[in-house]
């Protein structure tokens, strides 16, 4: 799996179009008796190859997380996306609003669809998987 960090974070961002993307799966795993991990399985377009790929994404020493669906929204279908690194904590949104240019940690807590974790992975799935 590849490391997510602030420095290749927008690059990141440029090879995948999350935004129209959908979200597979989430599972939330005890991984110690105080740590969480929460794996996300996504389905995204590849900017590098313009084809529909399967991405996984796994948030390690998870801080929290909001996974909620209204009765007005589709929870599946990613609308936005951001991530922004805030005193060694990633935060992931898949609801974000496109007008805050710049997020702060509340702008992620108050979304339906984001978590924060210590350590971001990622890695495309086989299509075999």
């Amino acid at each position: 799996m590849h490391e997510l960090t602030p420095s290749n974070t927008l690059a990141f961002l440029r090879r995948f179009r999350l935004k129209g993307g959908v979200i597979r799966r989430f599972t939330l795993r005890n991984t110690a008796a105080d740590s969480v991990a929460l794996k996300l399985l996504l389905t995204v377009t590849d900017g590098s190859t313009n084809d529909k790929v399967k991405l996984a994404v796994v948030v390690r020493d998870v801080e929290e997380y909001r996974f909620q669906k209204r009765a007005t929204m589709n929870v599946f279908a990613i609308r936005e996306v951001r991530i922004g690194t805030f005193d060694g904590i990633t935060f992931l949104n898949l609801d974000a609003d496109p007008a805050d240019p710049a997020p702060k940690p509340m702008d992620y807590r108050i979304s339906d669809c984001f978590v924060a974790g210590r350590r971001i992975s990622w890695e495309v799935i086989n299509p075999k998987n």
